[in-house]
């Protein structure tokens, strides 16, 4: 394990107990500060323009960049007008690409002061006794962390070469209502984000049309992976029982520290939702299967494969059919 990842898990712990001490001086990139701001323009105050006793990390972003660089150097007691410009692209339209004037108070302004690395540190941010024994947990952390995101990733890789295989059409049907979904879930994101469809559409440049069509490529691909995964299912009659359904939910309330038997009640007393988690559960046992049988290469061996062969080169072999998806319980890749 790199010594830069775990003086970086270190350095977060430093900052996650360091103590907030106020300074004299003037305000610099890391320091808390707290303001009063009320802003104007031409002289009228706008709505979303005044803030009170509002705490602020010197270089975290949570200001307009002008305004942040405006407050630097004050010191608690310090009074400052900012001018400040509005971004074109901001999502407020009428403050987009406007000048505006802040009046900032610095309440405080307070330095981070982080402890020392040794172990009394370690006491206080662990069950550890030594700073030594913290660095062996911590790298014990990561590695586990790595090895798991390295699976992940592999999972991911396999899925992704499944979905290119599938030699059989796209339904536009399915293809269709998976884009519409994935336009209802960024809908559901933005609305998160305080942010409206028209005025998203409004910062990037799109039509609804466009925005839908966007979503072509990532839908079609997500529907050839689920047909890819169906495919295996069906090869290795991979069936979900009730049971296993039950199972898998306790687990997972379990893991969000949920009542287990509140949550199977709800979820399999709905029809449309048992029947919805029995096909993700048979799609992922497909998908098991698909990583237990792929053989991991180096980037070499995968540079190397992409230079011998070709989608193209494929095409143009003696039969001019593309090969039909493989499966592991379909025996060996046909070989030509």
């Amino acid at each position: 394990m790199p010594r830069e990842a775990i003086d970086g898990e270190l350095e977060r712990l430093r900052l996650s107990v360091a103590e907030l001490v106020p300074v004299e001086r003037g305000a610099e990139e890391g320091d808390f500060a707290v303001i009063e701001f009320v802003g104007s323009i031409d002289g009228a105050e706008f709505e979303g323009g005044k803030g009170s006793d509002y705490g602020i990390e010197l270089g975290g972003g949570r200001l307009l960049p002008d305004l942040e660089r405006g407050v630097q150097g004050m010191k608690a007691g310090d009074e400052r007008d900012i001018t400040v410009t509005f971004p074109p692209d901001y999502p407020a339209e009428t403050l987009a690409g406007k000048a505006a004037q802040f009046h900032v108070t610095a309440k405080e302004v307070k330095e981070r002061r982080l402890p020392e690395l040794d172990d009394e540190f370690a006491k206080s941010v662990s069950e550890f006794d030594k700073l030594s024994e913290l660095e062996a947990d911590i790298t014990n952390s990561l590695q586990d962390r790595v090895q798991v995101e390295s699976d992940q990733l592999f999972r991911q890789t396999v899925l992704a070469s499944l979905g290119r295989e599938l030699s059989t059409p796209l339904p536009e049907a399915i293809v269709r209502s998976r884009m519409s979904e994935m336009a209802r879930n960024l809908i559901d994101d933005l609305a998160r984000r305080g942010m409206t469809t028209e005025q998203f559409l409004a910062i990037t440049g799109q039509t609804s049309e466009d925005l839908v069509n966007e979503l072509r490529p990532q839908a079609e691909e997500s529907v050839a992976r689920d047909l890819a995964l169906e495919a295996v299912a069906d090869a290795e009659q991979i069936e979900v029982t009730d049971e296993q359904v039950e199972a898998w939910i306790r687990e997972q309330a379990e893991s969000a520290e949920e009542d287990a038997d509140s949550a199977v009640e709800r979820l399999m007393g709905d029809p449309a939702t048992l029947t919805a988690l029995r096909i993700d559960l048979r799609l992922q046992k497909a998908l098991d299967i698909a990583v237990d049988n792929a053989k991991e290469i180096s980037p070499e061996q995968a540079e190397a494969r992409a230079q011998l062969w070709t989608p193209e080169k494929e095409s143009d072999d003696a039969s001019g059919k593309p090969s039909a998806i493989w499966t592991p319980g379909s025996g060996e890749p046909a070989t030509s």
